[in-house]
């Protein structure tokens, strides 16, 4: 604050976001003011604020003896002469006295306090600059206009008069006006000081502070739209409903305005010519910004001079890409909010016909401007709501179905539309209390809509993502298939139901549900779904079927990066889970994800976000998948979607959580989440509590309870049908029966591996059947097998198996007497353990370098800034190897071995390769450079 100023910013700053540079700036006029007078018009966009910094100048005045006058123009007073004036001296009637008489004469006239010849409007004008100039005389004087342009003409020249000529005095005036605005205010070419829109960071800070319950996509809309206008940060999302605000309804394409938002342009476009209006509410209506578009709508208007009254008044621009641009959201929205329903339909009848070469556009014209049912319109609506999923636009889909059933005139018709939003809304779009309401109303308008597929599918889906009852899903569908048959090719009701039925299989866990399902896809023809046959063996059966269809796979996924079908990517990525292939699919993954967030298909996105942790798991993205993780439990909880709930809180985050050490949480959860499926029939729950449990086991060095819980999967020597799970605990169950002695049940595993090939299903696959194979060899033939194991082409894609199986090949070399090759691995299975913080592995990793003669190396990273190769170089020259040695176990160059010491000695604070042995093995090794040059190492 100033010296001498007249204001406290801090105070008045409060509650104002964003505008802490604004307000300095006013606080520096008025304390300026104080003392010579002066005059500011504040200017800027309707709802940017100008009143709330108005407020906060007048409330935050303090010093004695400063008097402020706050005045409001009132639109209903503009043809009231002097009426702005009459507020503005109201307070001051008793200070005229002291005035001359020809003054205090003008001024009571002007102001109707007595009759008399109406005075001059230049007396009148000197008669209030003297009686202000009067006030003043015993302290400041602030006079605050809100809206100056709205005041009355007499008060507004009065007011342009004495602006001019209060430098000298202790008058402040301080004005508001809408930019663009014409009067004689703004026409005297004061000083302005434009109020902008907040910048992004206080715009978003705002919209979080009034509405915090706003879902993370609709935040980001509603920032959009309102360009950083405060009022519309505050009104958009009163506009919303509950379910919007929250993602659980789709937001409209045309935001909502409140009767506040309208009125701030309502006068500017109710003043505008019929036709200029006319012009923009189809502009408004129509998506895209296109003047040419717009002139072949209405070829009988000029829209270039019909526009012109609009472009005059600020609301719209015409580009010179022929683009016509709103001045802002708010505009388009006040437009469609201004217009009657008959304009509406007749705007939407007029777009419909000028879109027949868009059909989801005049679909959807159509369908606004119906105010009966109309089965036409309805057919187009059902024809747009499946092209705009096979598009990715889930919500819009539910929108056209919900729609085209309100349109349908014949009950079933309206019965089936609604069976079909159903089924989109429940295992798609995730609205199950939706969908529970849009069954039961097909089920009021026609009952016998409720008993096909379609409504079957839907009950079901509801069963499994809400109720998450798998028997009961499987057994509604399994009795609905006989009774609808299983003729067609391309029928979308039959894929579905059996899409659903195999992931029910799935999730069951249960070899009578698979035998069901693999009935119900014998009896399709002339053949099952291509996608549907490519899941059922590779996610259902990949040891003993995958290989069927391994060059279908790899179609599939080659090909995803260009696919819209959020259902198609799901059900791509979904077989794709247990074979390693995962991460050819995160693209699309991705994308279905975000839609997700943006509340469209939230259903398929939880479904993607489950497959796209199990993929950042493999891929040692821990961090990636703990936070993907707690984004989905968050939106599933939201939207009631409880098994995906469970499955990521109690399998992906205990995977991790066990891999870094945290077993007893890991284990209380994994251990709720199979109390959980148990209820349910949920089968899989179970083995992903057995693999939560093996890890956790191995993690705390207890080798016969991760045996048993890792056999307790798919028993040693068999790789059961239809439990895919063991593809995850091989290397678990052979490592576990190793260490416990039973090297029988563990050649057996690796037997039965080696028997059903997977290691041809992947490289992940491939790397640990060598490394299990290596297990049960004789120390001879173990060290090769090792060797193929680690240099796995693909191998660095699944750090944690490598970097088990780096520890298990250092310690082998150890107990084989070969310390130097041991340290080697062993210190590469450490690099990797840091990395995931995978504690319990670090500690084993460190404990075998210690029994490999490599005592201090535990202190050297967080005591000496060497990089990850450097310390693995430093490590192995201070344990005697040899640069060539180095260099060939590192796959590196001499030369490069060599100018990496180059540069390890001055970071060490030593000169020689002598000294590097006691530098590495130093409870505190200096960091500080030696002044004398390093020795070139040999």
């Amino acid at each position: 604050m100033t010296a001498g100023s007249s204001t406290d910013p801090a105070r008045w700053q409060r509650g104002l976001c964003g505008r802490e540079q604004a307000l300095e700036d006013i606080d520096g006029f008025l304390t300026a003011a104080a003392l010579g007078g002066g005059v500011l018009a504040l200017t800027g966009d309707p709802g940017v604020g100008k009143t709330a910094i108005l407020d906060a100048a007048g409330a935050g005045t303090t010093a004695p003896g400063t008097r402020v006058i706050r005045v409001d123009g009132l639109q209903r007073d503009a043809q009231v002469a002097y009426s702005g004036l009459d507020r503005i001296l109201s307070t001051l009637h008793t200070d005229m006295a002291s005035l001359p008489a020809d003054y205090r004469n003008a001024l009571e006239v002007a102001l109707s306090l007595v009759s008399g010849p109406r005075p001059a409007p230049l007396l009148v004008a000197n008669a209030t600059l003297a009686l202000l100039q009067k006030a003043a005389e015993l302290g400041p004087l602030f006079i605050l206009l809100d809206n100056v342009s709205w005041l009355d003409p007499a008060s507004s020249v009065v007011l342009s008069f004495i602006g001019r000529r209060l430098h000298g005095s202790h008058v402040a005036l301080l004005a508001t006006t809408r930019t663009g605005v014409v009067g004689p205010f703004s026409a005297a070419d004061f000083p302005k000081y434009e109020v902008k829109p907040l910048d992004d960071e206080a715009a978003a800070r705002l919209l979080t502070s009034q509405s915090p319950e706003l879902a993370e996509a609709v935040h980001g809309r509603l920032l959009l739209e309102a360009q950083g206008n405060p009022l519309a940060l505050q009104e958009l999302p009163a506009a919303l409903s509950v379910e919007q605000r929250t993602t659980s309804r789709p937001l409209p394409d045309l935001l909502p305005a409140t009767a506040k938002l309208t009125d701030l342009y309502a006068e500017q476009l109710l003043a505008l010519p019929s036709v200029t209006r006319d012009v923009l509410l189809l502009s408004a209506l129509q998506a895209q910004d296109d003047l040419a578009l717009l002139c072949a709508t209405v070829p009988e208007v000029d829209v270039l001079a019909a526009l012109g009254p609009a472009e005059q008044a600020g609301l719209v621009a015409v580009q010179h890409d022929g683009h016509l641009v709103f001045r802002h959201p708010l505009v388009r929205s006040s437009v469609v909010e201004l217009s009657s329903p008959i304009e509406l339909r007749r705007a939407h009848l007029l777009l419909a016909q000028r879109t027949v070469a868009r059909p989801h556009a005049r679909a959807w014209h159509l369908a606004h401007a119906a105010t009966s049912p109309d089965e036409p319109v309805a057919q187009l609506l059902e024809a747009t709501s499946q092209n705009s999923l096979a598009g990715g636009d889930a919500q819009g889909a539910l929108r056209a179905l919900a729609r085209a059933a309100e349109l349908s005139p014949d009950r079933s018709d309206q019965g089936r539309r609604l069976v079909e939003a159903a089924n989109v809304a429940a295992a798609v779009t995730g609205n199950l209390s939706d969908a529970s309401k849009l069954l039961r109303a097909a089920r009021d308008v026609a009952p016998a809509s409720t008993d096909s597929l379609r409504a079957a599918t839907a009950a079901a889906s509801l069963m499994f993502n809400r109720e998450c009852d798998v028997h009961s899903a499987h057994r509604l569908l399994s009795e609905a298939l006989p009774l609808y048959g299983y003729q067609g090719v391309g029928d979308d009701a039959l894929t579905d139901a059996l899409h659903l039925l195999f992931l029910l299989c799935c999730y069951g866990g249960d070899a009578r549900l698979w035998a069901e399902f693999h009935e119900a896809l014998a009896r399709v023809s002339p053949a099952a779904p291509d996608l549907l046959t490519l899941a059922a063996k590779s996610a259902g059966d990949p040891v003993h079927q995958v290989r069927d269809v391994w060059d279908d796979l790899d179609r599939a996924t080659s090909t995803l990066h260009e696919e819209l079908d959020p259902v198609r990517i799901v059900r791509t990525a979904t077989a794709c889970i247990y074979t390693d292939r995962t991460s050819a699919c995160r693209e699309g993954l991705s994308r279905v994800i975000q839609d997700g967030r943006d509340g469209g298909a939230v259903a398929l996105a939880l479904s993607a976000i489950t497959t796209a942790c199990v993929d950042d798991w493999h891929a040692g993205h821990w961090d990636e998948a703990l936070s993907l993780a707690a984004e989905g439990i968050s939106l599933s909880q939201a939207r009631g979607c409880h098994r995906f709930t469970h499955i990521l809180g109690g399998y992906v985050r205990p995977l991790v959580l066990a891999a870094r050490g945290d077993t007893d949480r890991a284990l209380a959860w994994a251990q709720d989440m199979a109390d959980w499926g148990e209820a349910r029939h949920m089968g899989v729950t179970k083995a992903l509590t057995h693999h939560v449990s093996s890890l956790s086991a191995i993690a705390a060095g207890d080798f016969s309870t991760a045996y048993e819980q890792a056999s307790a999967i798919s028993p040693a020597g068999v790789l059961a049908p239809y439990v895919p799970q063991t593809l995850w605990v091989l290397l678990d169950l052979v490592e576990s029966a190793v260490r416990i002695g039973h090297l029988e049940e563990a050649s057996a595993h690796v037997e039965a591996m080696q028997a059903s090939q997977i290691d041809a299903i992947s490289p992940r696959l491939e790397m640990i059947t060598l490394a299990c194979a290596a297990l049960t060899r004789d120390p001879e033939k173990a060290r090769e097998t090792y060797e193929q194991s680690v240099n796995t082409h693909g191998a660095e894609r699944t750090p944690f198996d490598l970097g088990r199986i780096e520890l298990l090949f250092g310690e082998h070399l150890r107990r084989t007497h070969d310390p130097a090759d041991s340290r080697f691995h062993l210190l590469k299975s450490l690099d990797i353990f840091e990395h995931l913080e995978a504690r319990p592995w670090v500690q084993r990793a460190r404990d075998e370098l210690r029994a490999a003669g490599l005592t201090g190396h535990a202190s050297v990273p967080a005591n000496v800034p060497l990089t990850a190769e450097e310390l693995e170089i430093a490590t192995l020259a201070a344990a005697g190897l040899t640069n060539k040695e180095i260099a060939d176990g590192l796959y590196l160059s001499d030369r490069t071995v060599g100018a990496r010491l180059y540069q390890i000695f001055p970071k060490l604070g030593i000169t020689s390769r002598a000294a590097l042995r006691d530098a590495m093995t130093a409870s505190d090794p200096p960091i500080a450079s030696s002044d004398s040059p390093p020795s070139t190492p040999d």
